[in-house]
């Protein structure tokens, strides 16, 4: 069961968050924004993911919890809001200032995963498969928001409904047990590559 939860959780949440980041300028051309307002944001995006991968491991070797990812979800979902209703550059920066964590907690979040609860015995193996999930993911998802503003004119039901793929993903994260307990001269064998 912990496979399919950090599987699911994290294709839902970077499938989620991908697609809105393809499709930043074209939404915010929809509210009325011109094309300067949109790369600058989806720029500050992609750079706040870079960043917050590496905040994400430091957090995650610091706080003995898989939980501690969730509420970057939310803060994911916050971002959403604000790209489709927020109001002024500032507003909209801090969108994809919000979204970049979404996006750079899941892929922060997933190696570190894999090993607590499997260790490296097959963590090549565990990690491919798990990646390309989520990278199937991230290739299927904008489809479904182009197919939404074909029909409804809009990306709004769009966004509102990756929000809600975004809180589900946090509830499966939410439902991970504590890691696995290993003593520590097993944690020193799995490091050292012996195992």
């Amino acid at each position: 069961p912990h496979f399919w939860l950090i599987l699911v959780s994290i294709a839902m949440g970077a499938g989620a968050t991908t697609a809105i980041f393809s499709h930043v300028v074209p939404i915010l051309g929809d509210r009325g924004f011109g094309i300067a307002t949109g790369t600058a944001v989806v720029s500050l995006f992609a750079l706040v993911t870079s960043i917050w991968q590496i905040a994400t491991g430091q957090m995650l070797d610091r706080i003995a919890s898989p939980r501690v990812v969730a509420p970057m979800y939310m803060m994911a979902i916050a971002g959403l809001a604000l790209l489709e209703w927020g109001q002024g550059t500032a507003m909209l920066l801090l969108a994809g200032g919000l979204l970049g964590i979404g996006l750079g907690a899941q892929y922060g979040a997933l190696p570190f995963y894999v090993a607590r609860y499997f260790g490296l015995k097959a963590f090549g193996t565990i990690v491919g498969v798990m990646y390309s999930a989520v990278i199937a993911a991230q290739g299927i998802t904008p489809i479904p928001l182009d197919a939404a503003f074909d029909a409804q004119g809009s990306y709004r039901i769009a966004v509102t409904s990756t929000c809600a793929v975004l809180a589900a993903g946090a509830g499966l994260l939410l439902l991970l047990p504590e890691y696995p307990r290993k003593k520590p001269a097993e944690d020193f064998i799995l490091v050292a590559g012996i195992a």
